[in-house]
């Protein structure tokens, strides 16, 4: 943040901006950085790199020349980044602390988003360098053969049916009239559920190894038997421990409508 800072001063001395063409040819250009370590009140030493230019007059004013204490800015920093403010805007706020021309940076870069940042750039990298579609799909594969041959095995290939793309599943659980049920739906998640397995999909990722699969397998397999008799006896009653789950994208409040409590009244005569 106050190297984005100092950058701006930089910016301002030299009159044009990092990179930029009209800044090609003219008496005096960025010359690299220089480190500097600060101290500051309750962060301890701060490594900055204060940028330099070929003519040696720029002058930083947020951080000095030589200077090695920084009191307050950590404060001022957390203060301003709480309020929501970003760190372009934070910066700016450091660089109008002078004489010089007033500066405003336009940023859309919140300082909550610098997690997600990183992230994605994890992300790039691990798509640039392996391949974890690839892995995906392999888990997806193994967890298609294994689920289906343990439904077939079960007598249930009608009942319970796997649906969409191998590395993004998802299950279709029928009643015994072979119709879409939430009730078998929820009975067979509650099983999978028992053997340690939150299976409200089928969802591969790329960190999913075979022994994963193979345990997903395991828990479908242990499953499928109490599914079975729910089909034979026609209903889940006595198998179904609570109620069924409902869709949360549905067009009535029901079946989760919530019946207000009788209420007594008593006449005053």
């Amino acid at each position: 943040m106050l190297e984005t800072a100092l950058n701006e001063e930089m910016t301002a001395h030299l009159g044009y901006e990092k990179h930029d063409p009209p800044g090609a040819g003219t008496d005096n250009i960025r010359n690299g950085t220089r480190a500097k370590t600060a101290l500051t009140d309750t962060t301890g030493p701060v490594e900055l790199e204060v940028p330099r230019d070929r003519a040696a007059t720029f002058e930083p004013q947020i951080v000095k020349k030589r200077q090695r204490r920084l009191s307050g800015v950590d404060e001022v920093v957390l203060s301003l980044y709480a309020k929501g403010l970003t760190t372009g805007e934070i910066s700016a706020h450091f660089a109008e602390r002078t004489d010089r021309e007033r500066v405003f940076l336009l940023s859309t870069t919140y300082g909550p988003e610098t997690g997600s940042l990183a992230a994605f750039r994890a992300v790039v990298k691990n798509y640039t360098n392996d391949d974890p579609i690839g892995r995906m799909e392999h888990a997806g594969q193994l967890l298609v053969e294994g689920v289906e041959a343990a439904v077939r095995e079960e007598g249930l290939a009608d009942y319970v049916q796997l649906t969409g793309r191998t590395s993004c599943l998802t299950f279709i659980t029928r009643d015994s009239d072979k119709n879409p049920s939430q009730a078998y739906r929820t009975l067979f998640l509650q099983e999978l559920l028992r053997r340690g397995v939150l299976g409200q999909s089928f969802v591969t990722s790329a960190a999913h190894t075979d022994h994963d699969i193979e345990r997903t397998v395991a828990a479908v397999c242990d499953a499928l038997p109490l599914y079975r008799r729910a089909i034979e006896q026609g209903s889940v009653d006595g198998l179904l421990e609570g109620r069924p789950v409902a869709p949360a994208i549905r067009r009535f409040a029901a079946p989760r409508t919530l019946e207000a409590p009788a209420v007594a009244h008593t006449l005053t005569p």
